[in-house]
């Protein structure tokens, strides 16, 4: 069974807490996640950490806002 409440639960927390924002990266790879759209939202996130970008709730809305609406 795919808990989809699950994923987003757990992008939000890489989003708001450091900690798991690593932890998260280390541990998981975008193809854990079910949800194509949380694959996505989680790549972008690789990416803006992989540039050493800051990455958060709002940083990562702005670049993927026009696919998010």
């Amino acid at each position: 069974m795919i808990d989809i409440g699950l994923e987003q639960q757990v992008i939000a927390a890489m989003l708001s807490d450091g900690d798991c924002l690593n932890d998260g990266l280390v541990k998981l790879k975008s193809e854990d996640f079910a949800d194509k759209f949380h694959q996505y939202v989680f790549g972008v996130i690789q990416r803006m950490w992989q540039k050493e970008q800051l990455v958060n709730a709002i940083t990562v809305y702005e670049e993927i806002k026009s696919v998010a609406k």
